[in-house]
């Protein structure tokens, strides 16, 4: 009952923040502090739990115990990794098979100090943090990999086409940035690069 609540209240905070893209006023609503990138997956793995178990899924996670605290806001983070774990799952389920989804995160050895535009100057010097989701898949051709991020774009049977979409947004606007790298039938990794 409680996972059922927690659900339903996400797809209603998701329609509204659907409806605050359509309005372009995400920017005024965005709280930035410094998050643990471990804390914040272990927030999501209840809203995530069923689905893996359904589909005989194990989610192995990798985060450095000195990992730096990424400067983002906390609900929108949370919606990142939510949105990339439920479509690994997605991905995965289209196999048939049991799999695995690999949550690993790092610092940038190459880290110079900046000052990313559009973020507030917390520390004199920026680090940056890399998030990487990646799921031992079906992986995606190159030409729905050019697509994947456009809003209503979807390649499974049963999706809305938002999730990539509201991902890529919700990263730009903590100042981030997506990537997404594919093999047929070797998988799919998205990585996550935000600052510290």
């Amino acid at each position: 009952m409680k996972r059922s609540m927690d659900q339903a209240d996400r797809a209603m905070d998701i329609i509204k923040r659907i409806s605050i893209f359509a309005k372009a006023g995400i920017e005024g609503e965005m709280k930035f502090e410094a998050i643990s990138v471990a804390e914040v997956l272990e927030d999501i793995l209840p809203l995530v739990r069923y689905e893996l178990a359904a589909n005989s899924i194990v989610l192995t996670r990798e985060i450095p115990k000195d990992l730096p605290e990424v400067w983002a806001d906390r609900r929108y983070l949370e919606e990142i990794f939510f949105n990339l774990i439920v479509n690994a799952c997605q991905a995965l389920k289209e196999t048939g098979k049991a799999g695995e989804i690999r949550v690993n995160a790092r610092v940038d050895p190459n880290t110079h100090p900046v000052c990313d535009i559009g973020l507030p100057k917390h520390t004199p010097g920026v680090e940056r943090v890399f998030v990487t989701v990646e799921d031992i898949g079906p992986g995606i051709s190159k030409e729905q990999l050019n697509r994947i991020f456009e809003p209503f774009y979807t390649t499974k049977a049963l999706g809305t086409g938002l999730g990539l979409y509201v991902v890529k947004q919700l990263v730009e606007k903590n100042g981030g940035k997506v990537d997404v790298r594919s093999r047929m039938g070797e998988g799919t990794s998205f990585t996550i690069t935000l600052s510290a």
